[in-house]
């Protein structure tokens, strides 16, 4: 009888115990749901997100579902403020007005959160063998469309890779965002001849 009552005693101190454990595990649950705040929202498709490795800035890619534009946005990671980096459209670069768009989905922000890297091609211009770099300067806000024909004298076009490598950019930069490391093409395109290599290039962003 006394064995019976012990194990019973027992048993019911098992069954309170896990039961708390539960309700403590479920309250956790409920409260970090209830914490989460939604930071932005947008009607077009978010493409891509990434995050400065000093933890401050994202950057995200979105498409638009009416004319397939893409735009790229950057955020403080705490929620405070949103800016339009850039957006597919006409630029002014040099003496040429140019359609530029992301040659490639992925944007890329340097550790500091400094600049912002693009990629992007003269999709509707006569110099659609030649794509160009887009600077971003986070803290000025001032933006600086670079041509990839400068990088290399002698070629007829420089361009970034054509491949099907859309899960990360063909460029990225040191932490304080000083130089930028790409991969592109280089090559010489015509009736007779069609050469083209890959190349890596560093270039001073300054």
């Amino acid at each position: 009888m006394k064995l019976e009552k012990i194990l019973s005693l027992v048993l019911v101190l098992v069954f309170i115990f896990t039961g708390a454990k539960k309700v403590e595990s479920y309250e956790k649950v409920i409260k970090v749901y209830s914490e989460l705040t939604t930071l932005y929202s947008f009607t077009d498709s978010i493409e891509y997100l990434t995050l400065s490795q000093n933890g401050e800035k994202i950057v995200f890619l979105t498409k638009s579902k009416k004319n397939q534009n893409y735009s790229v946005y950057i955020a403080s990671s705490n929620g405070m403020g949103i800016k339009e980096v850039f957006s597919s459209g006409k630029y002014k670069v040099g003496s040429e007005e140019i359609y530029l768009e992301p040659v490639q989905n992925l944007p890329y922000i340097s550790g500091d959160s400094s600049k912002i890297i693009l990629g992007l091609r003269a999709s509707k211009s006569i110099s659609i063998k030649n794509d160009y770099f887009l600077v971003y300067d986070v803290k000025s806000g001032k933006r600086e469309f670079i041509p990839l024909r400068i990088l290399i004298k002698g070629s007829e076009y420089i361009r970034f890779p054509r491949a099907n490598l859309n899960h990360y950019p063909f460029y990225s930069t040191d932490y304080s965002a000083k130089k930028i490391v790409s991969q592109v093409e280089i090559g010489v395109e015509g009736p007779l001849c069609n050469v083209y290599d890959f190349a890596i290039v560093i270039m001073n962003i300054d």
